[in-house]
């Protein structure tokens, strides 16, 4: 995958260790398994629009804060 997916599972990880949630508990409240939120993380699998605004939502941050070149 590419910078951007690598950048953007940084953020991913560092605003949901912020809050204190597995990447299990993450999944769970977004719709995913764990197994998409490592990818998602690791940027081995893009993440969808919809993933996206679900994971800025329970991570109660504002995709300005998930950019990886923000």
């Amino acid at each position: 995958m590419s910078e951007l997916h690598k950048k953007l599972g940084q953020r991913i990880r560092y605003k949901r260790q912020q809050k204190d949630f597995s990447q299990r508990e993450l999944g769970d409240r977004v719709g995913y398994d764990q197994r998409a939120i490592s990818k998602f993380e690791n940027g081995t699998r893009k993440v969808d629009a919809i993933a996206l605004f679900a994971m800025a939502d329970e991570l109660n941050c504002s995709m300005d804060e998930l950019n990886p070149f923000g």
